[in-house]
């Protein structure tokens, strides 16, 4: 699946629409305010749709929603950000990766959008094909 094409993606595990995919023609990973959006948008559909119906999704949700958090606000887990919503628990793959990159690699946090850009379609292609029920 493109990343930006015009028709709503739809979860083979559940037959539920995914609203935020594809991401619009205009979405720029190189700007916070889109990831932002994008977050927003991942969080409500996790917390109003999925949450403790499809666990493979939920898992697959929220790791694009903490990617989507993180290049929002790169510098995470130092400085400011905004709360989310407290079923969405901060433990995954892609966090730790992400502590261990600012840990390790001691680079500007906001150089790292185009590796969570490519890490983002990457996850995008891993859509659940069949549900743990």
């Amino acid at each position: 699946m493109a990343l930006t094409e015009s028709t709503v993606a739809i979860s083979p595990v559940a037959g539920l629409p995914i609203p935020f995919l594809p991401l619009g023609p205009s979405f720029d990973y190189r700007e916070r305010e889109h990831w932002n959006a994008l977050s927003l948008d991942v969080e409500h559909w996790l917390v109003s749709v999925v949450f403790g119906r499809h666990p493979d999704l939920w898992k697959w949700g929220t790791n694009l929603f903490r990617m989507a958090f993180v290049a929002t606000y790169p510098s995470f887990r130092e400085g400011d950000w905004r709360k989310w919503n407290p079923k969405i628990s901060l433990e995954g793959s892609f966090i730790a990766e992400w502590m261990s990159y600012l840990a390790v690699q001691h680079k500007e946090p906001g150089t790292a959008l185009p590796a969570i850009w490519l890490r983002f379609g990457r996850s995008i292609q891993t859509l659940p094909a069949k549900t743990l029920d």
